[in-house]
Formats: C-alpha cells, structure tokens, sequence
C-alpha cells in the first residue's frame, strides 16, 4: 500500500482521514491465497482503530490500490497470527535471520518492575530510534538464563520491519559461522558479505557472549560497531553477562565499545510478573481458582521467567485431566510428584510482630503487594518498619521476605537500607537530646 498514493487520493479530505492514514502507514496490506484480503497492523489498539473506522480505511484502502474489495473479508491481527500465512511479508528487509520467534512481540512481553526498564528502552530504540540515538549509542540488556533477553531482541526486530527498515539479526552461533564463511572459508565474497550487515539499518546480535575465544569474529564485530557509530545507526547486543565481565578472552576493544551506550538489566522476576504471567494463563485457559490454589502457585521461587511458565504448564496439564476448576490439593499432588515445593508462609509468626506494635487495626493481607488509595504511604511505612522488625529478628531471609510481602527481593534491600538509615537518624536526633540536657 503506498502512503504517497494515499495521500494523493486524501488530498481536500477531513483531518480525521489524515490522521487514520498517520497512524496506518506502516500497515501491511496484501490478498491472501484464498484471495482473502488482510490487512496486518502491529498491534491491538491499531487493530481497534480499524474495527472503529472500517467503513472509511475501507474506502480510503479502496481508492488507494485502485482495486475493489467487493465481497472480501477484511482481517485484522497481529504480526504474529499473520505471519503463520505470510512468510513474505517483508521482502528483502530482514538481511541475516536466525529464525526471529513469531510470538515474540512487544504485545506479548509481560511487563513488571523487575524487567520494565529493559522493556522502555528496547521499545524507544525500536520505534523512535533518532531520539535515543541522538542520547546513546546502543542499547545492552544482560541477565540470566530466561529472563526475557530473546524475546525483546525479536520483538525490536519486528517493530523495525514493521516500520520498513533493513535488520541484520544473529545470535552468536549464526554471526560466527555468517562472518567465517566470509572471511575465511570464502574470502572473496568478504566485501559483499560484510556490506549486507553495513547496509542494514539495524545490527542485533543475542547472546553476545558466546562470542568470547573467536578473536577473528570480534575483530570483524569491532569494524562493524565503528561503522554504526559513525552512521548512528542501531545496534543492540543481550548477554548473560554485563559488558565488563564478558568470558575471556575477550577483546577488551570490543567490550568497551558495548560499553559507550546505555545498559539494562533484566532482573529475577517479582511476584507482580509472576501474578500477570498466572491471570494471563488463567483467562487465554479459562480456568477457574481460588485465592488460596493462586497463592501456593505464586509462592514458589523461580530463577527466571521460563522457569515460572514450566510451573504454569504444570498446571494446565491438571486442567486437561480434571476440567477447568482448579483445586488447590491438585496443585499440591502434581508439585509434590513433579519435585517441587510449596514454601510455608508463616503468617501468625509476623503477625506477631504486627499485633506488638499496631494492634488488630492492621492485618497482614493489608500489607502485601502493591498499595492503592489515600493510606498508601502510611501503609507503606507499616510494611516496611514490619520488614526491618523482621529482618533484626533473623526469622526470615531476604529472599523468604520478599516472597511473603509479594515484593522483589531487591526491593526488601532497598527497605532495609532506607530504614536503617531512619534509624541511624533518630538515634542521632535522640543522642543530641541527651547532650543538650546534660549542658554538652
């Protein structure tokens, strides 16, 4: 579909017809083989645009291609349902490809504190690139095994193509072979090898790691990290490790040029990751279950997010045996067969230390999870006096509090430091009280 036709059929129209074209541009449009004709936008709100504005896209699309839709049916989805029917939906653009994951959207990636930083900057890069290249050179995003590295690497790659640039995609295994097979198997054929990347306006490279011990490979990376820089144009590289602790050997003229940008790390998930990943399971699945059967599901320790969709798997597997209802003892039996283990969380232990201090007007479920309304901030403070009680007692560990609290654990290290630090400034304001009185 060209815009400029469009904008030729649009001229004189009404501004809401401009604005419908803005924001469809970088559709796709084509008749399917069963002459079915689809129009692919890449995400959902473009999607309702459409389904809202059918009849005018409709004609607009009409005049446009100077073809009549007749009696076609028009679809609308995203990139990935599409994409199972179309294999050459981006002709030419997608330059090197080690198999981009058709689910691997932005609209499918769960958003929480532990990976939101890493998710907002993969998104700006992708899709207002002159922006954050004009503040950074690159973009980096480490963390461990199934946090979610690949995913946004795929999903910045199909945001570029949907917008209509040239990407180079690699994980390591394929950028070596793709550069040895140029450069030495078959030097001839370097230059017109090497060119395909730098004519690319993207460079992604996943797990960038696994290049370490291939001096020739990063060699050849080095040249191609200068040659972007200089035409500001986007790179990205995930790792398992941050640029300065990069396996040797690894050239340390390679690690410090990943290191002249911005960096992001994808943390452990959080128990608000965890809950959205269980809802959404819940209602694609249409299960049914109640707070305590969530609550076992939601208190088992994960080390990254594909570790916590095993669990969730497990789960659908009880649904496939026993119907949607859920119950919690047939949670229980197919962890426990399964080897894993539902921790304890010892309620009446903390609410202890909450009766002490507050009395009956705060109960425990009061100071789990997020807070909302005007008592927030006081409720707040509770949970976090709680948690430094808590943690002086040596009762629970950093890893069990955060677990208990429904926070991320590098939040209860936040608490206890800021608390501590409170502490320190009333024993100070108390001493000084003491001093002043004794004529000091």
């Amino acid at each position: 579909m060209s815009v400029k036709k469009i904008n030729e059929v649009l001229e004189g129209k009404s501004e809401k017809e401009r604005h419908l074209i803005e924001l469809f541009k970088n559709a796709k449009f084509f008749v399917n083989s069963d002459e079915r004709k689809i129009l692919i936008v890449c995400n959902q709100t473009l999607a309702y645009q459409f389904s809202v504005n059918f009849g005018e896209m409709r004609d607009i699309i009409t005049k446009a291609i100077e073809e009549k839709i007749g009696n076609y049916s028009i679809s609308v989805g995203p990139i990935a349902e599409v994409l199972e029917e179309r294999e050459d939906v981006f002709p030419g653009q997608l330059v090197v490809s080690a198999n981009l994951n058709k689910e691997y959207i932005f609209d499918r990636f769960q958003v929480s504190s532990c990976n939101e930083d890493a998710f907002r900057k993969a998104v700006e890069i992708s899709q207002n690139e002159e922006e954050f290249l004009h503040k950074n050179r690159q973009l980096y995003i480490f963390g461990g095994y199934g946090q979610g590295k690949t995913h946004l690497l795929h999903a910045i790659a199909w945001s570029l193509l949907w917008r209509g640039k040239k990407v180079a995609y690699f994980n390591s295994n394929t950028f070596t072979e793709y550069i040895v097979d140029a450069v030495i198997k078959k030097p001839d054929y370097r230059m017109s090898r090497i060119s395909k990347i730098q004519n690319a306006d993207a460079l992604l490279i996943d797990d960038v790691h696994g290049l370490s011990g291939r001096e020739r490979v990063q060699s050849e990376l080095k040249s191609l990290i200068d040659y972007y820089f200089n035409l500001h144009k986007i790179l990205v590289f995930t790792s398992l490790y941050p640029q300065e602790k990069l396996p040797p050997p690894f050239m340390e003229e390679v690690s410090s040029r990943m290191q002249d940008g911005v960096t992001s790390f994808l943390e452990t998930p959080d128990y608000a990751l965890k809950e959205k990943l269980l809802k959404t399971m819940v209602e694609e699945e249409r299960l049914v279950m109640d707070e305590a059967t969530k609550d076992a599901i939601l208190s088992i320790e994960v080390k990254n997010v594909r570790e916590f969709i095993k669990i969730l798997n497990i789960v659908k597997s009880i649904a496939s045996v026993e119907g949607k209802e859920i119950k919690l003892e047939s949670v229980q039996k197919m962890f426990e067969k399964n080897g894993i283990s539902i921790p304890a969380v010892e309620e009446e232990e903390i609410m202890k230390y909450i009766r002490a201090r507050y009395g009956n007007e705060i109960s425990f479920s009061m100071l789990k999870g997020r807070f909302k309304g005007r008592n927030k901030k006081e409720l707040q403070n509770i949970r976090d006096t709680v948690i430094y009680q808590l943690d002086a007692k040596g009762v629970f560990s950093h890893a069990e509090i955060a677990r208990i609290f429904r926070i991320h654990e590098s939040t209860v290290h936040y608490i206890l430091e800021r608390m501590k630090k409170i502490s320190k400034d009333e024993q100070r304001v108390k001493e000084g009280g003491k001093d002043g009185e004794k004529g000091y």
